[in-house]
């Protein structure tokens, strides 16, 4: 699966870094949740490096949800995909699993600060003790100034 986004120069060498540390500290079997997964492309990632674990990804958009479910088949556990807006967390209906990682990629700078705090006490909450959560985005500069 190719990066839709293509334009940052590290981008792929630090979600290649994600990936391979929740695959490494997710045993089999264990379910993983990415919070804005898009089409698949961090699952996929991860994945490819431990194919056993659950997927479970939450999306806004249904297009990006039937993209992933796509990008996404193959792997032993067909993935979990939920639609769910990450601005009122508490209704996303997620399977009562507890994760060993749950993970967003660039969806935290769309975010108010206060909805960015509910989301992280909700996905931490839903972690195995000693379970990790990631948080993978960059800052929004908005003011000439803070360049």
């Amino acid at each position: 699966m190719q990066d839709p986004i293509k334009s940052h120069p590290t981008r792929t060498e630090q979600l290649d870094i994600l990936a391979t540390l929740i695959a490494k500290h997710s045993a089999s079997g264990d379910a993983v949740l990415d919070i804005g997964c898009g089409t698949g492309y961090v699952g996929h990632l991860v994945m490819q490096r431990n194919p056993s674990l659950q997927f479970v990804g939450v999306d806004l958009a249904q297009a990006s949800l039937d993209a992933a479910s796509e990008n996404l088949s193959g792997f032993e556990a067909a993935p979990i995909l939920i639609q769910g807006d990450l601005m009122d967390p508490s209704d996303i209906a997620l399977p009562d699993l507890q994760y060993a990682a749950a993970w967003t990629a660039l969806t935290f700078h769309d975010l108010s600060d206060a909805a960015k705090q509910a989301v992280i006490g909700w996905m931490a909450g839903r972690l195995n003790p000693g379970g990790f959560l990631f948080i993978y985005d960059r800052v929004r500069l908005e003011e000439p100034s803070l360049f």
